[in-house]
């Protein structure tokens, strides 16, 4: 994980940090299990953003 992404999760109250970090884990499950790599992770406008050239971006906040 990049420097970047692991200060904006450690931005987020413990809570909120551990239920982020679950979600990121499901995107990458998913999308090794339908073909969907590579993840690309990084901020957009601030927020967190998982794109992958065969899909739509998701961004959590």
């Amino acid at each position: 994980m990049d420097e970047i992404i692991k200060a904006k999760f450690n931005s987020y109250p413990s809570n909120i940090k551990n239920e982020l970090l679950n979600l990121r884990g499901l995107i990458f499950q998913i999308a090794k299990l339908e073909n969907l790599a590579p993840i690309n992770e990084n901020l957009k406008w601030g927020q967190l953003s998982y794109s992958s050239p065969k899909g739509s971006p998701i961004r959590m906040d």
